[in-house]
């Protein structure tokens, strides 16, 4: 196990999906980030000047103290300051679906808040009945940058193949792939999400059942179809 072979596991880039009819952002960890990756999300779509409905997951604060400890410790915690979300509300607020239900504007709205969530696989379970009920057929998963292969991984196996999926990674703290391997105690819990995916490793989340093997250039070809079907559709409209 070793940085070049984690960066190639782990980290990635697909296609930002548009918005459009059967579309949603789901952004995951949405409390547990105490708001970073709901920060990151609503800031590339309004950068991309691409307005949005969004699903919300995630119902509680960073409570693993290694992770809290290492944040504090890389002194990271004043990143959290931003225009969308408060840090110390989003500690202190005693009702996460309430909060997140605030950030609804003209621009984006946020159509599903699941405040419950606990790990990956609650956050598709809590979601799949919105997402079978609102036929929806694509959507973008907002998550940390670390974790987008398991999202995916946990998605298709909850969500099935119907749908097409991306992952956009959100570098909450600063943190990316260039530089979480220099940070103490982040080393080691990047190290651990790469055990839970990689088949290096005989017990990971695949043989565990919490999620499913898959093709990143597979699903690249995918959003990048859905993505031309969608252009095309819009040149038509008068």
């Amino acid at each position: 196990m070793n940085f070049e072979d984690i960066n190639t596991e782990l980290f990635f880039d697909l296609p930002v999906l548009p918005n459009g009819y059967g579309h949603v952002n789901i952004v995951l960890g949405a409390k547990s980030a105490t708001g970073e990756v709901i920060r990151g999300a609503l800031d590339m779509l309004d950068n991309a000047q691409m307005p949005g409905k969004f699903i919300f997951s995630g119902g509680v604060i960073i409570q693993d103290k290694i992770t809290a400890a290492a944040i504090r410790f890389n002194g990271l915690l004043g990143r959290l300051d931003t225009k969308h979300v408060d840090f110390q509300e989003m500690l202190i607020n005693a009702s996460e679906s309430a909060y997140m239900q605030s950030l609804n504007s003209d621009v984006h709205e946020v159509a599903f808040v699941d405040d419950s969530s606990t790990n990956t696989g609650e956050n598709f379970e809590n979601i799949k009945d919105y997402i079978k009920t609102n036929k929806i057929t694509s959507a973008n998963i907002f998550t940390i940058e670390y974790h987008q292969k398991r999202a995916l991984m946990t998605a298709r196996k909850v969500l099935g193949d119907d749908i097409v999926l991306s992952v956009v990674p959100v570098s909450p703290w600063g943190i990316n792939k260039n530089n979480w391997s220099k940070m103490i105690g982040l080393k080691q819990i990047v190290k651990g999400e790469y055990k839970k995916v990689s088949e290096e490793f005989r017990n990971n989340y695949i043989h565990q059942g919490y999620c499913v093997a898959v093709n990143i250039e597979e699903e690249r070809k995918r959003v990048i179809k859905k993505i031309d079907q969608y252009s095309r559709i819009v040149k038509n409209i008068p």
